[in-house]
């Protein structure tokens, strides 16, 4: 799948949970895993799915996600009104 914006770069848009979820298989990874051994530039994280992984993620995998952003994540532009509509927000962070 390909997303961008207006006045950006057009960037390869991957979901990280097809690899974290039980059904993965052999290919099955941890949050934590993924974002070490991916290595992404970007993440776009709507208000919904920042929900999802607080509710979903064990309480060490998601100490480790907070810790990530915490340490690797720049928060570059929030996304709000009718271009995020039905999501309540889009964030944009850049990784480092």
């Amino acid at each position: 799948m390909w997303w961008g914006l207006r006045d950006t770069d057009y960037r390869s848009y991957f979901l990280f949970f097809y690899l974290t979820r039980e059904d993965a298989g052999e290919f099955r990874k941890s949050l934590s895993d993924f974002l070490s051994e991916f290595q992404p530039q970007y993440l776009v994280l709507t208000r919904i799915a920042g929900q999802e992984l607080d509710k979903h993620l064990a309480p060490a995998e998601n100490a480790a996600w907070q810790a990530y952003l915490k340490d690797h994540a720049t928060k570059l532009h929030r996304i709000e009104g009718p271009l995020a509509r039905g999501y309540g927000y889009v964030d944009v962070w850049k990784l480092q």
